[in-house]
């Protein structure tokens, strides 16, 4: 199962912060994608390892 979210913030650096602490305290999400929607949100695809 692909999830998708949305990480917005005050600039395009805080939003890839806020997209990274996200990963290092969910180890079990596996980011398959990810991409620039708008000046300061960030876009990612993961899925959750069985």
């Amino acid at each position: 199962m692909v999830i998708t979210k949305d990480f917005s913030a005050e600039t395009l650096r805080e939003a890839m912060q806020l997209m990274d602490e996200f990963f290092i305290e969910n180890p079990y999400y596996r980011l398959l994608h990810h991409e620039i929607v708008e000046d300061r949100t960030v876009r990612v695809e993961y899925t959750v390892l069985q």
